[in-house]
């Protein structure tokens, strides 16, 4: 059996929410699982009892074959025992310090004699030791950034905890970083967890996922499964997906489920168990629209619709659509002028089976 980090916990508040953490991530090797969820999910509670800032007040938490808190045998290891490497969003760094001061002030000072060495090659794998002299309030947010990460590795943990580690950068800049931190949690071969709100970073940083809502774990696996397959409805619009509407099977056949949705009947890949009402959840990127049919195609649904809305985002169009339900389609820009898409008008619809999602719903 694999090693693994276990976390099992509840912490209550006087508030009387209630955060209950259920995760389990390998720590044998690099990989990084995205703690993911709206805000006031709890998922920066999490990583704080995770690096022993905050105390559950009920559960487990083990690291490997360390027991790092048991609440009934009453262990609670405090956070410098535990070898976690805790970044904040805020970055934290010392303005007295330089640079390499920040960088080298958590390291052992058991091994000073070589924390030069260390600090300048810690400096370097982020590309930074030409920052070595400068101040905290001579760099930009992107520099901050890669300081207070070499700060957190310059340790060397056993374990990284990253709280929203690029939300306090401007997007062009946490773009640009978002595959220079994978990049970097990778070469280092440490695990990670990361805690983020934002759907596009969970999909660049994170091996596996763990989905928050309210407090709760929701959905675990990894990233590409939790946010094509949610196997609950508050899971599927939280990963983005645009339409989620209920809908009840009316037959199944030859592998294929034939579901009534509104005034319409769509064709699904049938569920795995029998069940009657699912909640039906469709990409925005998977509903194509055409003007007329422009010859044989594999897709199973094929419905008119009107236009009742459009909206730009960026190099994409969002499409409002009424078709017997409310759907959504996401075009881009060209496709969207190449259809002259105008509100009002009618539109037909073509969505594949494998593209329509089901999510067994009492």
């Amino acid at each position: 059996m694999s090693a693994e980090l276990v976390a099992d916990f509840e912490k209550r508040f006087a508030s009387s929410a209630t955060i209950r953490a259920a995760l389990r991530c390998p720590i044998e090797r690099a990989g990084v699982t995205v703690l993911f969820g709206p805000s006031g999910g709890g998922k920066t509670t999490v990583l704080r009892c995770l690096a022993g800032l905050e105390r559950p007040d009920s559960g487990r938490i083990t690291f490997g074959d360390d027991m790092w808190y048991d609440a009934a045998q009453g262990v609670s290891v405090p956070p410098q025992q535990r070898g976690v490497g805790l970044l904040f969003q805020e970055y934290a760094l010392f303005p007295h310090l330089t640079v390499a001061g920040n960088v080298g002030y958590g390291m052992d000072h058991r091994h000073a004699q070589n924390a030069k060495e260390q600090v300048r090659e810690i400096l370097a794998r982020m590309r930074i030791e030409q920052l070595a002299d400068r101040y905290p309030r001579h760099l930009s947010g992107g520099q901050q950034q890669r300081v207070a990460l070499a700060r957190t590795l310059a340790c060397r943990p056993r374990l990284v905890l990253l709280d929203e580690p690029l939300s306090a950068l401007d997007a062009q800049v946490r773009e640009q970083l978002r595959g220079e931190l994978r990049k970097l949690l990778f070469e280092l071969a440490q695990p990670a967890i990361v805690v983020t709100h934002d759907r596009t970073e969970a999909l660049a940083l994170g091996d596996a996922v763990v989905v928050m809502i309210d407090g709760r774990t929701i959905q675990a696996g990894a990233v590409h499964d939790v946010f094509s397959h949610p196997r609950d409805p508050s899971v599927a619009r939280v990963v983005g997906i645009e339409t989620v509407v209920p809908g009840a099977i009316l037959e199944v056949a030859d592998g294929l489920a034939t579901v009534q949705v509104g005034t319409a009947q769509l064709m699904a890949m049938s569920p795995a168990h029998p069940v009657r009402n699912v909640v039906v959840c469709i990409r925005g990127e998977d509903v194509i629209l055409e003007r007329e049919q422009v010859g044989q195609t594999s897709a199973r649904n094929r419905l008119p619709a009107r236009i009742v809305s459009r909206t730009a985002e960026g190099p994409m169009v969002r499409i409002g659509l009424e078709c017997g339900f409310a759907l959504t389609a996401l075009v881009t820009r060209p496709a969207c002028d190449e259809l002259n898409l105008r509100i009002g008008e009618t539109i037909t619809v073509l969505i594949k089976a494998p593209a329509v999602h089901l999510v067994p719903h009492d």
